[in-house]
């Protein structure tokens, strides 16, 4: 598994490169250019503003059943050649957080060459060294990143090229069963597509907010059936976690909220603001049912949180703030 491209500064900008979504309940493809500029305002309802690359097509498709999948996803590929003629091979894949795991790791050692430069191969070593010391026995680690580093007890945004003799590293790891990667890998080679990352999209969600200033809160992305729980705080992605039940299934959705939330109750403080996005109809009945919430009394909160919906306004991408957060991850 390669984990290159893991800081923005290393990476090489691609000019046109497809974004494939699986999400919880539709395949999007869509197709992006760096190369073009994009004048088109993009920004939510709290005006958290989401520049992407330009959008040359999109393709959408909802997703029957998994073992549909592969013609769905062909479907919707399909969709957008019929305005992309010459389609790009290398492709960003963003997975939905169904039966995904995930941990952050904190690795500290002592360089054994201080005067050093610190590259890439060492902070390939650390990533891989965090994967395997939470690595889940029925999960394999297929996205790991690098959320933090400390060089001598100074925070720095990007450690390559540095020097430093003690090494505090905090890495997010994402685990998913090791078949349906293989599923995804399966898929990808038979439409001749060459994958760049596989990403959790709503990792990928989490930190094109961050960039644009959100330090705390917790995300929630709603499906009709499926629904997301992304918890950040002071600026990282605690950890994502999901729920079988969506806008469609109200009866018990608090309570399934209510026992994915318990997983991060020991972490203090808590996020005061809680944004909704994903399936456009079903945002506003979350949030009526987030209003009725006990949040005080169930968590032991000093104060009731900030709650309100995320509308997405880029042009060709109306409330598919996930892709959009994907075709940043080039």
């Amino acid at each position: 598994m390669s984990l290159l491209n893991i800081f923005s500064s290393n990476k090489e900008k691609l000019d046109k490169f497809l974004v494939l979504e699986i999400g919880l309940e539709k395949v999007t493809a869509a197709v992006f250019d760096h190369s073009q500029p994009n004048t088109t305002p993009q920004t939510s309802e709290e005006n958290v503003s989401i520049k992407t690359p330009k959008l040359l097509g999109i393709g959408r498709k909802n997703i029957p059943a998994v073992m549909d999948l592969p013609s769905v996803t062909e479907e919707a590929i399909e969709a957008v050649s019929a305005t992309v003629k010459e389609l790009p091979q290398t492709t960003v894949l963003g997975v939905s957080a169904e039966e995904l795991e995930t941990s952050t790791t904190i690795v500290r050692y002592q360089r054994a060459d201080a005067s050093s430069k610190i590259d890439s191969n060492e902070i390939e070593q650390i990533i891989e060294h965090s994967g395997k010391e939470k690595s889940p026995t029925d999960k394999k680690l297929f996205f790991a990143t690098v959320t933090s580093t400390l060089i001598d007890g100074t925070l720095v945004s990007n450690p390559i090229g540095l020097t430093g003799q003690s090494l505090e590293v905090s890495c997010f790891n994402a685990f998913k069963p090791e078949q349906e990667l293989a599923f995804y890998s399966k898929v990808l080679n038979d439409l001749d597509l060459k994958l760049l990352k596989i990403i959790p999209t709503s990792y990928a969600v989490a930190r094109s907010l961050i960039k644009n200033g959100i330090k705390d809160a917790i995300l929630i992305c709603v499906g009709l059936e499926h629904t997301e729980v992304i918890f950040v705080s002071n600026a990282h992605v605690v950890g994502i976690k999901s729920f079988d039940l969506g806008s469609k299934t109200l009866d018990f959705w608090s309570s399934g909220l209510e026992v994915v939330l318990e997983e991060f109750k020991e972490h203090q403080p808590w996020p005061d603001a809680v944004k909704i996005y994903g399936e456009s109809e079903g945002q506003e009945k979350i949030k009526s049912e987030l209003l009725t919430f006990p949040w005080m009394k169930k968590f032991e909160l000093d104060h009731f949180p900030k709650i309100e919906v995320m509308h997405y306004q880029g042009e060709g991408l109306e409330n598919d703030l996930g892709v959009a957060a994907l075709s940043l991850e080039v």
